[in-house]
């Protein structure tokens, strides 16, 4: 499995091994020929297998960095297979020496274990009425070998496509900020049922499976009887308010994060039991099934380090707690009901899964209405379409909102001075106190964060400008933040300035300059994590620029990826 931000590589092309590569050089036939006789290949000379953002492993090009078919690493992952345990199943080493030296048992990434499903699911045969794998003689799911998928099913070897459609769109997003973010189940839509997108998808599949009986079909039929009955029948498994991996929960404009940190051992004095109690849940659904206290989880976590995201999902009112670690450079994890140890999902190998004791892609909260960007309140079913804006390459948006979360909570407008003073089971938060020394108790819907994670190159000399749009919040700011990382061989000849929504009305806010911030010495690197001070009467929804200037010349450098939060009040 891979996440591609703007390009669609399914990953059910063809495997390009290193000894197919040898017997081309040899017969003179470069980068093209056959591998395990399923169609052309269509993969670089060298290939690697790298982490990309959210934990995910990917295979990429060696020689220019891009990503490629999963295939295309076949070789990479030869030794990686399932390993069931009573929490699931985990992709492991089954022999030694795996990627990297890893010896036997220890974690492989998953999309070497699916790559094996979908090349053993291309090879299946009837051996009476049993489907299986001919080289391995493993039982295989019974549309492997049907010449048609069953009804309300989706064929294996079209699954994995969709689910890379799927995945690509999701981060499509994060690199345009002119995008909104889609809904997996909205995705969903798209990958089974738009021409534009199951055209390609057919076209690369039969390609590499040109024997597959689906194949036969023409581009109408396999879209109506092979692609759209993926959409229901896979529909439950993006039913997921957090997304489809760890990272999806940040981007989704229904997932008000209320705090973001990063444990290590030295917080265990600060924890409580519920909390000891939920890492060391959270710590089983990787292959530590036997960890019994928190100081051997911290123990088995990448760095020791445990990410921390609690949230209120804005479908359903309610907070949540995902935990997230390292394990061998994958990604595991749960989250959890806040405040108990009842899980919702489990975090594997980054994706999103349900708390079951099978591998079933998903989770137990399905999306609700609030929180979802919309064009109007028509799409909003009786709440209001708030916080719009009409100047969004989109058109006009704004998010649904449920005006009536919190307003119950004896808590509701009191003053605050913590999160802790504001109930999250009631759906508030705490908005306001990096301004004042006391804020209020706000409803979670006033919460919001807007980023562009791409990395944008800057000029030896001169400015770059970059636009994001908020929208979906109340009408001016409390809290303001911005995040943002910066890289130059020289930070103090840097300038950068945020110019609010109102534009040429509004007050320009000095982020960073290098001349005089004590950040910029002696360093290449620099992280900018800080609190915006402005006026809070100035409109909140809108564009807002980043204007980042180099006052010199001969240096280059960039801005990897940017980000602003807010929380927000009626005027």
């Amino acid at each position: 499995m891979s996440y591609l931000r703007a390009a669609f590589f399914p990953s059910i092309l063809v495997a390009c091994t290193a000894q197919n590569a040898a017997s081309d050089a040899e017969s003179g036939g470069g980068a093209g020929g056959k591998a395990d006789g399923l169609g052309d290949i269509e993969c670089p000379a060298s290939v690697g297998i790298n982490e990309a953002p959210g934990g995910q492993r990917r295979c990429f090009d060696e020689g220019t960095g891009q990503f490629v078919s999963t295939a295309c690493c076949a070789d990479l992952c030869e030794g990686a297979g399932w390993r069931e345990q009573d929490n699931g199943r985990v992709c492991a080493w089954l022999g030694d020496p795996g990627l990297d030296g890893a010896s036997k048992g220890q974690f492989a990434p998953s999309m070497c274990c699916e790559l094996s499903d979908d090349l053993a699911c291309a090879r299946a045969e009837l051996d009476g009425a049993t489907c299986r794998d001919p080289d391995t003689d493993a039982t295989l799911d019974a549309a492997c070998c049907a010449k048609q998928p069953p009804a309300a099913s989706c064929h294996p070897l079209v699954e994995s496509s969709v689910r890379e459609c799927v995945r690509t769109r999701m981060w499509e997003p994060d690199g345009d900020p002119e995008l909104l973010p889609m809904r997996p189940t909205e995705l969903l839509e798209v990958c089974t049922l738009e021409g534009d997108v199951t055209g390609p998808m057919r076209d690369e599949l039969c390609a590499s499976f040109p024997d597959e009986p689906v194949c036969a079909l023409d581009f109408g039929d396999f879209t109506e009887q092979v692609l759209a009955p993926c959409g229901p029948a896979l529909h439950e498994q993006y039913d997921c308010a957090f997304g489809t991996s760890f990272r999806d929960i940040e981007r989704l404009p229904n997932n008000a994060i209320v705090r973001e940190s990063v444990l290590t051992i030295d917080d265990i004095a600060e924890l409580d039991a519920n909390d000891r109690e939920q890492i060391i849940l959270a710590t089983r659904q990787s292959a530590f099934e036997s960890v019994a206290t928190v100081e051997e989880a911290f123990a088995s976590f990448d760095n020791g380090e445990l990410n921390l995201v609690d949230l209120i999902e804005m479908g359903n009112g309610r907070p949540y707690r995902a935990l997230e670690f390292g394990a061998g450079d994958n990604s595991f994890g749960a989250i959890f009901e806040h405040g108990t140890t009842t899980l919702v999902g489990v975090i594997h190998d980054s994706d999103l899964l349900r708390p079951v004791d099978e591998f079933a892609p998903g989770c137990d909260v399905p999306f609700g209405i609030p929180g979802l960007s919309c064009h109007s309140a028509d799409a909003c079913e009786g709440l209001p379409c708030g916080g719009m804006i009409d100047n969004h390459p989109a058109g006009e948006v704004g998010r649904c909102i449920n005006s009536s979360l919190g307003q119950d909570s004896p808590a509701l407008e009191q003053r605050c001075t913590s999160a802790a003073d504001c109930p999250l089971q009631d759906g508030l938060i705490c908005s306001g106190i990096t301004q004042f020394d006391e804020g209020f108790c706000r409803p979670a819907w006033v919460l919001g964060q807007f980023r562009e994670v791409r990395t944008i190159q800057l000029p030896k000399k001169g400015k770059i400008t970059r636009d994001l749009y908020v929208y979906g919040l109340a009408t001016v700011p409390e809290d303001a933040w911005i995040n943002l990382r910066l890289l130059h061989p020289d930070p103090k000849q840097i300038k950068i300035t945020l110019i609010p929504a109102l534009q040429d009305e509004g007050t320009p806010f000095v982020v960073f300059d290098g001349k005089t911030d004590p950040a910029a010495v002696g360093t290449t690197t620099v992280e900018i994590d800080r609190v915006i001070a402005h006026p809070g009467d100035e409109s909140l929804n809108g564009k807002w620029t980043l204007v980042v200037e180099d006052t010199k010349t001969g240096k280059a450098g960039m801005v990897d990826g940017w980000e602003l939060r807010f929380t927000s009040r009626m005027d």
